[in-house]
């Protein structure tokens, strides 16, 4: 089943998009990052709508797309259009209804179409894949895969600083692709539709569900989960060398505990996530809208501090 959205306003674009899993939710859902996680996704397709124009970014990338896209063509001899559709996977929810869609970057006509998915990134950041796809991208392209069943697609990818176009083929993993539609058809029906929020992913997560602990509760670690401690232990001993090693294991370790205060080993207490006393604070920034004159009246000048840095 298509929608078209040639000529579709942005608004209603923005309500249809509550009514699916596209590819993009896919890549927030199974490569958790600072672009979103799967309590993301939920929020979104559960919350009201919020009509924002394209921001300076938005409309940035959508002229990027435009320039890859028309470069790319030229260089593989090949026909790239607009898609200018809502694909939706004959595939229901138990409600009877499709929840799995794709609004494709760009597809390449051919005797067999293909997909191509576009992005922008820094020369340095790219250099960093190392021949190997981030794993957003590869989840999102699977996701288009299930959707169209399409058998080929390229991920193309414009290196701002030489203006470079690199075409990257990602083949269809149709066994990633069961595991992934196994998860997203769990999280629709039973969180989305149900208004349940998923487990968290991130400590960014576990703040947002779990402001605070229960007091007294405890969960019970893994071998495995006493050993990345240890290996926390470790980290703290370096002190620049060890924070990103640290993070990594704080991530892994708090959305285990979600409301607990407390992680235990065979009643030993191997770490804590507790949640500082609250408190009250004067609002100056409502306090300033709301009584500027009152405000100024006590504002006072104080001299800047010298800072000293070796370039």
């Amino acid at each position: 089943m298509n929608i078209s959205t040639k000529g579709m306003p942005r608004e209603e674009w923005l309500e249809r998009r509550q009514h699916f899993l596209g590819g993009s939710d896919s890549r927030k859902i199974f490569a958790p990052d600072d672009y979103g996680t799967a309590l993301d996704v939920y929020h979104d397709k559960t919350s009201p709508v919020e009509i924002t124009e394209p921001n300076q970014f938005m409309r940035r990338g959508i002229a990027f797309e435009n320039y890859v896209s028309e470069q790319w063509a030229e260089q593989q001899g090949r026909v790239v259009v607009r898609d200018n559709k809502i694909r939706l996977a004959d595939l229901p929810d138990k409600l009877g209804r499709p929840f799995l869609g794709a609004s494709l970057d760009r597809l390449i006509r051919d005797t067999k179409p293909g997909i191509m998915e576009i992005k922008v990134t820094s020369k340095s950041a790219f250099d960093r894949w190392e021949g190997d796809i981030p794993p957003a991208h590869y989840f999102q392209i699977q996701h288009y895969y299930m959707v169209t069943k399409y058998t080929w697609a390229v991920l193309a990818v414009l290196t701002v600083e030489d203006w470079q176009i690199h075409s990257i083929p990602v083949a269809p993993d149709t066994e990633l692709q069961e595991l992934m539609q196994w998860k997203l058809e769990r999280l629709w029906n039973e969180n989305i539709l149900e208004r349940v929020p998923p487990d968290p992913q991130t400590v960014a997560d576990v703040c947002r569900l779990y402001p605070s602990h229960v007091i007294g509760k405890t969960v019970e670690a893994t071998s495995e989960d006493a050993e990345v401690l240890y290996q926390y232990r470790q980290y703290q001993e370096y002190e620049k060398t060890g924070k990103e090693g640290k993070e990594k294991i704080k991530s892994a370790i708090i959305p285990k505990m979600q409301d607990a205060e407390a992680m235990t080993l065979d009643g030993k207490i191997l770490c804590t996530f507790k949640a500082s006393k609250g408190g009250e604070r004067f609002d100056v920034d409502k306090f300033a809208a709301e009584n500027p004159d009152m405000y100024a009246q006590y504002l006072r000048t104080v001299p800047g501090s010298r800072r000293f840095l070796v370039k």
